[in-house]
């Protein structure tokens, strides 16, 4: 049985999206991407939602991956 997994290309980083893509695609089976687009306004609040405890400074997340649209890529192993 395969495990599902995700991968999320931030704004910042969607002009190297085909990049990303392809190098995802040499381990895993890409099974759907979906593009993820949250307000600027609860941009910070979505992340907190998003990482739970695991974040410490949703301000500092949304400087380092940008806010925008965003690409959520749903895998899963190829095993």
């Amino acid at each position: 049985m395969s495990k599902l997994y995700l991968f999320i290309i931030w704004k910042k980083s969607i002009n190297k999206k085909d990049l990303i893509l392809e190098d995802i695609e040499k381990k895993f089976v890409i099974r759907d991407v979906y593009e993820i687009k949250w307000s600027e306004k609860e941009f910070r609040s979505n992340l907190k939602r998003f990482y739970g405890s695991a974040l410490q400074n949703a301000t500092q997340k949304a400087e380092l991956c940008g806010i925008g649209p965003f690409l959520l890529i749903l895998v899963s192993d190829s095993f």
